[in-house]
């Protein structure tokens, strides 16, 4: 043995030991080859025993070079996977085909309110008010059978759900990624509230200025009108499709056509 392994024989010694005491031996080492190149193995000692005697050992060597620079390289692109993940703006959900969440990211667990160990392996539908999980299970097997990059639910106002039970508004975009050749929707999943009560808002400010008696007219800085209430089509006679587009000098006089000039010039200027 000590002939046939050379400078490797101390290194393995504890193992020949080992296993012509009965014990199965295994282990990894670095092989330096006459070449000089250096290559990965990985050995198995197996004893050889009868009659409860170890009578010597066989040994099996394996070459894991390439296995372990392919295990290296999918660790990396799984460490840049999850750096997507965790950079991303949205909460991001990955759901096998099975509709089961696979992984999550921290702004999902900040958007939910759960932790990342208590999502995984739960159903999507976990995620979403129980009136809306029959209907989304139909559309999530539909989905698998011929998925394509698409915003969810377009036309239509989504809801999901926080945990406590708190019902809010989001938009969701959803896309087929194949990880190890099996097949994952990516879901990407915005709280859209902020954007829901600023459109609220605009909605009645813009009721408030149509219903009003009193002329409101919004117009760019050089001067064109963009809005026309219904105030301004009583006070001067013109409709919104007359009004609109043009410029706010045709509503006055000749004489203060110069001062409105001079106004908007400093206001450019």
């Amino acid at each position: 043995m000590k002939e046939f392994l050379g400078p490797l024989y101390d290194e393995s010694l504890p193992y020949i030991k080992g296993v012509l005491r009965g014990v199965p031996q295994i282990f990894e080492r670095e092989i330096t080859m006459s070449e000089g190149i250096t290559r990965n193995s990985i050995v198995h000692y197996y004893p050889d025993i009868v009659n409860n005697i170890t009578r010597g050992f066989y040994i099996n060597a394996a070459d894991v070079t390439n296995f372990k620079e392919t295990v290296a390289k999918l660790k990396a692109s799984e460490l840049k996977f999850r750096q997507f993940l965790e950079s991303a703006p949205d909460s991001i959900v990955i759901i096998d085909q099975n509709g089961n969440i696979e992984t999550v990211n921290a702004q999902t667990e900040n958007l939910f309110g759960y932790n990342r160990e208590q999502l995984i392996g739960k159903s999507i539908e976990y995620l979403m008010p129980e009136k809306f999980r029959e209907k989304h299970l139909t559309h999530r097997t539909s989905f698998f059978k011929s998925p394509h990059v698409r915003p969810m639910g377009e036309g239509l106002e989504l809801f999901a759900l926080k945990k406590g039970g708190i019902e809010f508004p989001v938009e969701i975009s959803i896309s087929p990624i194949r990880i190890f050749d099996k097949a994952y929707v990516c879901a990407s999943i915005r709280d859209i509230s902020v954007r829901k009560e600023q459109e609220k808002m605009t909605y009645q400010l813009a009721a408030i200025i149509e219903s009003s008696d009193d002329g409101i007219i919004s117009k760019t800085i050089n001067g064109h009108i963009v809005t026309w209430n219904k105030g301004a089509e009583k006070i001067f006679g013109y409709t919104k499709q007359e009004a609109v587009g043009k410029h706010i000098s045709f509503l006055f006089p000749p004489d203060l056509m110069q001062e409105e000039t001079e106004l908007m010039n400093k206001v450019l200027n």
